[in-house]
């Protein structure tokens, strides 16, 4: 990593404070590898949603760039897997799809108030939605709700709706008044998608809502925290750490907004968030002790093992570049134990053969599903040449 020290005392500090964060949290892997079923899955989901977002009906709404495709793809795609892997393949694959959806939104530039200017009465009045994200965002969401009941519905389509919201105030830039120590909390909760994430552990085929629904409540209710602390620590250092060194930190992520609005060093925010969040995970582990339903137990507690990974494994959080740093410091070798652990579990290593030969699938059917229509195409117009004859 170029220019590493010229922020080397605070990602010492990162270091000795992820490796305190997954001590505490007692964060280990079971599998020392990705297992042929779970890679058969990660090949799937991603195939199906590469397949969504490269048909000519999306692009022509999108406008989306193939690379752009690719990468939003493999990181939702390696996220269903990780965090759900308990449920059906055709579930994770919409859960992928929708993630891609909410990716693509946040990365796209908008005016919100103009988007929003006529959501509502399009939606209420049964008209067709302005904008193109919305239009695809609305035709493509029944595909996911219908694996799920009334209640996680709900809260799934809520979702999407604050997570819009946290977009929308998130580019305003405003970091909140100072003295409201509920803002940037309140904000991170809008932007966790914690709704979704808890109830996507509870599809139709695996639970009864009516009979579980305490559980379902309960796990919406730690997953919220869990999914935005544990967030926040790992993208901390692509946010505030790196950013520094190659331009400007990204001033609107929870720790900047907690020193803003408490006057804190960005040190002490930081702290203040890595404490959170392992208390945040601990009250999830200490809920969902044995006592509850199997689907809620083991959803939770794979959960929080599986977006821990996800962590270290997708490269936006550029966990590598610190692997490579941490030799020159204490608790470098500890950490690096913990990356290899996920990497490891994670199937990592294998991960390039597989999209690339996802992708040159996905490529050779779009082609070819172009030259069948082209030929098809061609062959009536020839029709219609020989009878004008």
């Amino acid at each position: 990593m170029d220019n590493v020290n010229d922020n080397s005392p605070f990602i010492e500090h990162f270091i000795d404070t992820i490796v305190k964060f997954l001590d505490d949290v007692q964060y280990n892997e079971p599998h020392h590898s990705l297992a042929p079923e779970p890679r058969a899955n990660f090949e799937s989901i991603y195939e199906e949603s590469l397949r969504f977002f490269t048909q000519p009906t999306i692009q022509e709404q999108l406008s989306l760039r193939y690379d752009v495709i690719t990468k939003a793809t493999r990181t939702t795609s390696r996220l269903t897997l990780y965090c759900w892997p308990n449920i059906p393949r055709k579930v994770m694959a919409q859960i992928a799809i929708h993630f891609t959806e909410l990716h693509i939104m946040d990365d796209s530039p908008k005016d919100y108030h103009a988007d929003m200017a006529t959501f509502f009465s399009d939606l209420l009045d049964g008209n067709e939605q302005k904008v193109p994200y919305w239009r695809v965002t609305l035709g493509q969401i029944p595909n996911l709700l219908c694996h799920f009941e009334p209640y996680t519905q709900y809260n799934i389509f809520r979702s999407i709706i604050d997570y819009y919201q946290s977009c929308w105030i998130e580019a305003r830039e405003f970091n909140g008044y100072r003295g409201s120590d509920r803002y940037p909390t309140e904000l991170r909760r809008l932007g966790q998608l914690g709704a979704c994430m808890g109830s996507f552990i509870f599809p139709r085929t695996m639970s009864d809502e009516a009979g579980q629904f305490e559980d379902i409540t309960s796990a919406i209710v730690h997953t919220e925290p869990v999914g935005a602390l544990v967030n926040d620590l790992f993208s901390f250092y692509k946010e505030g750490v790196v950013a520094d060194v190659y331009g400007t930190a990204e001033r609107n992520n929870l720790v900047m907004n907690v020193c803003h609005v408490k006057g804190l060093s960005i040190k002490e925010g930081f702290d203040e968030i890595a404490a959170d969040a392992i208390r945040a995970v601990h009250k999830a582990q200490e809920v969902f002790d044995g006592s509850h339903s199997v689907v809620a137990e083991d959803g939770i507690h794979a959960f929080i093992r599986g977006y821990i990974r996800w962590h270290f494994c997708d490269q936006r959080y550029r966990m590598g570049e610190l692997y490579d740093a941490s030799y020159r410091f204490e608790n470098g070798r500890r950490f690096r134990e913990y990356c290899d652990m996920a990497w490891n579990a994670g199937g990592v290593s294998m991960d390039q053969p597989m999209f690339e030969a996802v992708e040159k699938r996905v490529s050779t059917r779009r082609q070819s599903k172009g030259s069948l229509l082209g030929s098809i195409f061609g062959r009536v117009w020839g029709w219609f040449g020989l009878s004008l004859h």
